[in-house]
């Protein structure tokens, strides 16, 4: 058996390198567990689709059964699809169940935990890796509400997408010499990673541009040198954008014309006012962060848990906590010399203040500040938590410990939270109910229909059309046109609203005045389902 001996060790990776390499078994690890957990959690909950999983799923059930090969996510020309493919696989080998839909944001962001622990090891040695995979496996509320779920288009795969172009750049930065045909290949790749990643979700723009400033920092002495491989890299920019280039190309380039109207002011695409006060500022700010920092869940979901009271405490003392990592980071960056070459550090500071202004145009809609602009500066909390405590703590491992221990408590208090909380609607109840009284036609809101469709697997078709009444924040979103399609042509079609608002009873008050007779049944102690009607209610409901 070959040995090595003192004097061979100088051939192997010192560095950087050598802590990338031996980094990542325990990381991979945690990735595998954080998989099994959340599969398990998945099936035993036994989950029903949200409605923007459930247009997922059904986009993956018609590209395996009908052929259809969308470039976008049905009425979102700005999210590539390429998730629904992935899932379109698991259906064909495990069959069509919500566990199964969310096998994809899985496998991405176990992707993302293992990238994770090799960045984390890359800024602050081998036990910053493994601490970065362990929160990222658990990640904070907003992550495990958006990267957990086959929302599409976003969560999971804008996570491991945009780490992924960190630890690129990264690669690309550590290269002491002028790029050549050696490093082709690397950069190639990121031109590929770059384009494809844009046609999944725009926001991974916020890593694309952390990226490149961190690489012109480290590489600006050798930027004449490097053009001819940068524009290599460039060439593979289209392609990895085809998808969205081929698709625009013949729609009128909508997809653009889109990112144009959100980034004009308006600041959604729902029609969100302009910001002009500080007062708006700050309610962004504001609410952004304690979501982002890992205080609350997005759309403001607080979760049925025992002790509420500890929020706010607990809410204060992360924000102060990745105050102090800033000002670290900051301390840092202003010794002697330091802030002429760029340190991998940079790359996570670059990525929050990035997405902090991206978030001032976007955020702000009719509903208020949508938090989920901010998951990129979520993402990178982590390798900011870890990098942190290594700078700080690294001799007193007590501290160390408790400061990982704290966080993962913040964290794990939110995940327990959400595995407890059970299943939005109950819609496989309401789906064989429908069922057996013949009801295969179904108008409801968007919260209800497209999960109503997964659900039953399109043995009833169900859409938002007709269902607004302008009353609770009813949700119209028409998405899928082949079921608006199908519904005109049904002859009684049933209407089925939520128990809990005020949509059913005003849609009950308007039959009445057209003098239109129905039957009306309480499903589930849930839904009203109205149906039978004497004349067509279509016109009454919009």
């Amino acid at each position: 058996m070959t040995t090595l001996s003192r004097a061979d060790t100088s051939a192997l990776p010192s560095g950087p390198a050598r802590i990338a390499s031996a980094n990542w078994r325990a990381p991979l690890f945690i990735a595998a567990c954080a998989l099994l957990v959340r599969l398990l959690a998945d099936v035993v909950v036994d989950p029903v689709a949200s409605g923007d999983e459930a247009i997922t799923g059904l986009m993956a059930r018609h590209i395996l059964l009908f052929g259809e090969r969308p470039y976008f996510y049905y009425g979102q020309d700005y999210l590539g699809s390429f998730e629904s493919y992935v899932t379109a696989g698991f259906f064909a080998l495990f069959g069509f169940s919500t566990a199964v839909l969310r096998l994809t944001p899985l496998l991405f962001f176990s992707g993302y935990v293992l990238l994770n622990g090799w960045l984390g090891g890359r800024l602050a040695g081998p036990r910053a890796g493994v601490a970065a995979a362990v929160l990222a496996a658990l990640g904070t509320p907003l992550i495990q509400y958006q990267a957990h779920m086959a929302f599409g288009g976003s969560g999971a795969e804008l996570l491991f997408l945009g780490t992924a172009q960190l630890a690129l750049a990264l690669r690309l930065a550590d290269r002491e010499r002028r790029l050549d045909r050696r490093d082709y290949p690397l950069l190639l790749a990121c031109g590929v990673v770059i384009g494809f990643s844009l046609w999944i979700h725009f926001l991974v723009a916020v890593y694309t541009l952390a990226a490149a400033l961190y690489v012109a920092g480290r590489r600006w002495r050798r930027l004449i040198g490097d053009l001819p491989a940068y524009a290599l890299g460039a060439l593979g920019l289209p392609l990895g954008f085809a998808p969205a280039l081929l698709w625009n190309a013949q729609n009128g380039w909508r997809s653009f014309a889109f990112l144009s109207f959100i980034l004009g002011g308006s600041g959604s695409a729902a029609g969100g006012e302009p910001l002009l006060t500080s007062a708006k500022l700050a309610i962004i700010m504001g609410e952004g962060l304690v979501a982002a920092l890992g205080a609350r869940n997005d759309w403001d979901l607080w979760l049925a848990v025992p002790w509420e009271t500890a929020l706010p405490l607990l809410s204060g003392a992360l924000v102060f906590f990745y105050a102090l990592a800033l000002g670290v980071w900051l301390a840092s960056r202003l010794r002697q010399a330091a802030w002429r070459r760029s340190q991998p550090a940079d790359l996570v500071a670059l990525v929050a203040v990035l997405n902090l202004l991206a978030f001032l145009p976007l955020s702000f809609g009719p509903e208020g500040p949508i938090v989920r602009y901010l998951l990129p500066l979520s993402g990178v909390l982590p390798l900011a938590a870890v990098w942190f405590l290594e700078k700080t703590l690294a001799r007193r491992r007590w501290l160390y410990g408790l400061g990982i221990g704290l966080l993962l408590l913040n964290n794990g208090y939110f995940a327990a939270a959400s595995l407890t909380s059970g299943t939005l609607y109950p819609t496989r109840a309401l789906a064989s109910w429908l069922e057996s009284a013949g009801l295969t036609r179904v108008y409801a809101g968007y919260w209800i229909a497209y999960p109503l469709d997964f659900a039953s697997q399109e043995r009833i078709i169900a859409s938002p059309a007709h269902t607004r009444v302008d009353v609770d924040a009813l949700i119209d979103m028409d998405r899928y046109q082949a079921y608006t399609e199908l519904l005109e042509n049904a002859q009684d079609p049933a209407f089925v609203f939520d128990r809990r608002l005020a949509a059913g009873r005003i849609f009950a008050q308007r039959l009445a005045g057209h003098g239109i007779a129905y039957q009306v049944d309480v499903v589930a102690d849930r839904f009203l389902v109205f149906h039978c009607f004497s004349a067509n209610p279509r016109g009454v409901a919009i």
